[in-house]
């Protein structure tokens, strides 16, 4: 893929093939393993030129690329188009929505209809995994460990609306309670409570709106840890940069897939539930966090917590490395001796005092949790939130089966069908 990489690249340069650009930004293909997506200018000869790089690949490396197999899109371009140049060159012509990669790609995801590939997956699953030849220990481990994860990819990228989390949760709670197709059976316990956490009273299963929410978060979590990747820099030629977490793209307000991962992450905000201060700056070195104007000390940004000392400053967008070198001396517009003024100034030199600097790059992590287990972390604290509690935690005995352990727990709650 690599020589294919080169290939474009000259091409560009040449003048044979122009990329499709977002203001400064250019970009005019992508590889992912064995796959190749190419993005550029609607015109007949970009799209023969295209054809022609393929060809002079397969000449060289001897990889042969089937045609036959390729598809052709046009994004605000009329179907008839689109077929008309997809016969010249021989390739298929597509129209909205597909599917890339396994995501629907043009596709409304707010409607239930968008979460088919799930429910299908779901019932296959069901159909293999018969209720009546599982015990409930069985039943709670594939929940768990398989119907749990079986839309991963899907909600990794998409935010669940609540009828498809109703409906995918209750298949789960009738398999758990081995009900089918044929036959129902009674629910005895409420199934958000087991749901919870055994902390909380419940069976540690987890809920998938929560495995979704803490999915999208981390979204933030990457935007802000990788500014070179390729999504962050059409992000930001797009929207422009967010330099704190404060704000995360509040003004984006479409319904596409930006828009709805930021209309997640700021609905968690605004709950209470995973605030933008819970993502925190960790300061190494110093060198790619600003002093003033990001949050790295306290709960929010130096520009919030000393207004007055920001308005005075004279280097607003100095880094940590830059005041750390000069030994934590700032620059005023105006000599500060006395008064208000002066005991902010002993105010944030009490913060300073307690920094230090490493050789190691500047990251962000979250302050919940292990930043190694972001998702995970992130998930029990939103179903800390959301999933309901008992007075009493739920305690498994090692040395019991766990079906013995979930009978037990049933028994604490008088839940068990017995007069």
């Amino acid at each position: 893929m690599k020589g294919l990489h080169i290939a474009v690249e000259d091409a560009m340069v040449d003048g044979l093939y122009q990329g499709f650009k977002v203001n400064t930004l250019t970009f005019s293909h992508l590889c992912f393993a064995d796959d190749a997506l190419f993005i550029g200018e609607w015109s007949h000869a970009n799209i023969t030129s295209t054809v022609s790089i393929l060809q002079c690949f397969f000449r060289v490396s001897g990889l042969k690329i089937n045609i036959h197999k390729s598809n052709l899109f046009g994004v605000g371009v009329p179907f008839d188009k689109v077929r008309h140049l997809a016969s010249i060159t021989g390739c298929n012509a597509m129209q909205p929505p597909f599917s890339y990669l396994g995501l629907p790609i043009d596709c409304n995801t707010a409607k239930t209809k968008s979460w088919d590939p799930i429910f299908h997956k779901l019932s296959k699953r069901l159909s293999k995994w018969k209720s009546s030849l599982l015990s409930i220990r069985g039943r709670s481990t594939l929940i768990s460990s398989d119907l749990g994860s079986i839309g991963t990819y899907y909600l990794s990228l998409f935010p669940m609306p609540i009828t498809v989390n109703n409906k995918l949760e209750s298949s789960r709670s009738n398999f758990f309670w081995g009900s089918d197709v044929n036959s129902k059976r009674i629910s005895w316990i409420s199934w958000k409570l087991s749901l919870a956490s055994k902390a909380k009273g419940g069976l540690g299963i987890g809920s998938l709106y929560s495995l979704n929410h803490a999915l999208i978060q981390k979204w933030c979590w990457r935007f802000f840890n990788n500014p070179r990747a390729l999504w962050v820099q059409v992000i930001t030629a797009i929207h422009g940069h967010s330099e704190d977490t404060s704000s995360f793209f509040n003004h984006v307000r479409d319904q596409g897939v930006l828009g709805r991962i930021v209309g997640s992450i700021n609905i968690m905000h605004e709950k209470g539930i995973v605030p933008h201060s819970s993502l925190k700056r960790r300061v190494n070195n110093g060198i790619s966090t600003k002093f003033w104007t990001q949050t790295w000390i306290g709960n929010s940004s130096l520009q919030h917590q000393f207004p007055r000392l920001f308005r005075l400053a004279t280097n607003k967008d100095c880094t940590i490395r830059d005041c750390w070198n000069n030994g934590w001396v700032l620059e005023w517009s105006r000599p500060i001796n006395s008064g208000t003024l002066a005991t902010h100034i002993l105010s944030l030199q009490s913060l300073l005092d307690t920094c230090s600097l490493n050789d190691s790059d500047d990251t962000w992590t979250w302050s919940i949790g292990n930043p190694s287990f972001t998702v995970k972390a992130t998930r029990e604290h939103i179903d800390h939130f959301v999933l309901p509690d008992t007075n009493y935690a739920t305690r498994w005995n090692r040395f019991l089966p766990k079906k013995i352990n979930i009978f037990i727990w049933r028994v604490l709650r008088d839940h068990l069908p017995t007069r």
